[in-house]
């Protein structure tokens, strides 16, 4: 693997007892060059809970896949106490069991008051084509910024 070319995920929130999901934003970065900043979605964290809760923030290797239910995606290697870590196409935490969605943006799409991301499948497709066939995914979790309006980007 290329040491200069990665995935950077930076979480926002979701620590908090109670948190509904957590709110990403994804930089690519290949051969030092940034190519994408998109937002990501996961469930909260629960412990590392199996299909209930994110990973855990650390440093991963990450492969393309391909299925028949989510198409092209990436397949998070070596999670601790996990398996079948996907990044594949969701809107909404609801859509995720574990998993991590890219997306354009945050946007209450369905008005049930939580940040969604659009443009999922868009936006796994341009890092599907950004990233190498194998790359480096480092995820690291600021301090909770606290609540965020859902119809913005900034906090209430």
């Amino acid at each position: 693997m290329n040491p200069n070319t990665y995935l950077l995920l930076t979480r926002l929130n979701g620590l908090k007892p109670g948190a509904k999901q957590t709110l990403g934003e994804m930089v690519a970065i290949t051969n030092h060059n940034e190519r994408l900043r998109c937002k990501s979605i996961e469930l909260p964290w629960r412990n590392n809970q199996w299909r209930i809760s994110c990973i855990p923030a650390g440093v991963y290797e990450v492969v393309k896949r391909f299925s028949a239910q989510h198409g092209e995606h990436f397949h998070v290697l070596n999670v601790p106490d996990r398996d079948w870590i996907l990044m594949h196409p969701a809107n909404f935490s609801r859509q995720l069991l574990g998993c991590m969605a890219p997306g354009k943006a945050f946007s209450d799409i369905d008005g049930d008051g939580l940040r969604d991301v659009t443009s999922s499948r868009d936006t796994l497709d341009t890092l599907l084509d950004i990233m190498p066939d194998k790359f480096t995914l480092i995820i690291n979790h600021v301090k909770d910024i606290g609540d965020l309006d859902p119809k913005s980007e900034k906090r209430l």
